[in-house]
């Protein structure tokens, strides 16, 4: 009899644990590095309105600080720092994916995270001690509702 009480718990553990599984694994920030997949799950939330922190390196210049970008019909309508210093360029999310594509294709994404909903959290791409490279950290999106 114990011996088919433990087996009992063991096997209510184990569907437990299972019906848990895609709970923790449906997190939207959950990082992972599969461009291809996070592409996909990009182009499937089919964003156009939304708000994100974006933080550059480009070549020799030194990291940016974090811009909050508002986007509204795919195009950047407003991005200022913690200051509220206006910057002179800023980029969407679909910029960046541009770049990611980019340097996948050449060979010279170095490394990349990306959450569950497709969004680039760090990028690192080509050289920059050779003047072709960057880098891009983008925190806190949020979509519009």
């Amino acid at each position: 009899m114990t011996v088919s009480l433990i087996s009992l718990c063991r096997t209510c553990l184990l569907a437990a644990a299972i019906a848990m599984l895609p709970i923790a694994c449906s997190d939207p920030v959950e990082p992972h590095g599969d461009v291809a997949a996070a592409y996909v799950d990009w182009l499937r939330g089919n964003y156009s309105d939304y708000v994100f922190d974006i933080s550059t390196a480009w070549s020799m210049t030194p990291r940016s600080p974090y811009y909050r970008v508002r986007v509204e019909g795919d195009s950047v309508v407003s991005a200022t720092d913690e200051n509220g210093d206006r910057s002179r360029s800023a980029a969407t999310i679909d910029d960046v994916w541009r770049w990611i594509l980019t340097a996948h294709e050449a060979g010279e994404l170095n490394s990349a995270r990306f959450d569950r909903r497709g969004v680039p959290l760090e990028v690192d791409m080509g050289d920059r001690a050779r003047d072709g490279g960057g880098a891009v950290w983008i925190r806190s999106f949020e979509p519009a509702t």
